[in-house]
């Protein structure tokens, strides 16, 4: 009687490149939980890279320029340049927040690009990584960490650094604004940036 053999036992055979698949097959890939290096390198672009920076020069000027506030501060130069301080100060704690909160949740904050096609369907992907993470597993789940970080800057600085006059209801309005702003960039970062797929 003939046996039959699993041909990866015969060692001739180890080294063999598997078949090839069909064209139309997407090849499978295994999701791994990032490291913290990985985590820190995101932290740090987000912070101090170009995103952290354009974000700082946009509130900083829409708060001089535009709708001065706080009035206290002036519309100059100098006024501009603690604005910028001000919003890059709120940012690097609310990135720091994310972080530190999805560790403790044992969640992945990186954004992932949207392995499907289409304008619609990729920004229903973008706007749904706003509330939405990864677990070990790589499985989405819902994502505190990535609704409540954005309050955790303007909830600082207007207690502590800005006039007396502004407080907690102030700082809840700014952290809806830095919300809104993780959604838009999600939206851009998806189309015009490239990055690992879900």
């Amino acid at each position: 009687t003939e046996i039959a053999t699993d041909p990866s036992a015969d060692p001739q055979n180890r080294n063999k490149a598997a078949p090839p698949t069909s064209g139309n097959v997407a090849p499978v890939t295994v999701y791994v939980y990032p490291s913290k290096g990985k985590i820190f390198d995101y932290w740090a672009r987000n912070t101090y890279g170009g995103r952290g920076q354009m974000g700082a020069v946009l509130r900083a000027s829409w708060q001089t320029w535009v709708n001065e506030v706080p009035e206290e501060w002036g519309a100059g130069a100098d006024g501009w340049s603690r604005r910028f301080g001000n919003a890059w100060l709120e940012n690097t704690i609310n990135q720091t927040g994310l972080v530190f909160m999805s560790a403790a949740m044992h969640q992945d904050p990186l954004y992932y690009h949207c392995s499907c096609t289409g304008v619609w369907p990729r920004t229903k992907h973008a706007a749904k990584l706003a509330f939405v993470s990864r677990n070990h597993s790589g499985d989405a789940v819902f994502a505190p960490p990535k609704i409540i970080s954005p309050f955790f800057g303007p909830l600082v600085t207007r207690n502590f650094i800005w006039p007396d006059r502004f407080g907690t209801r102030n700082a809840l309005w700014s952290g809806s604004t830095f919300f809104a702003g993780r959604i838009g960039w999600n939206i851009l970062r998806e189309f015009f940036t490239k990055g690992e797929k879900w």
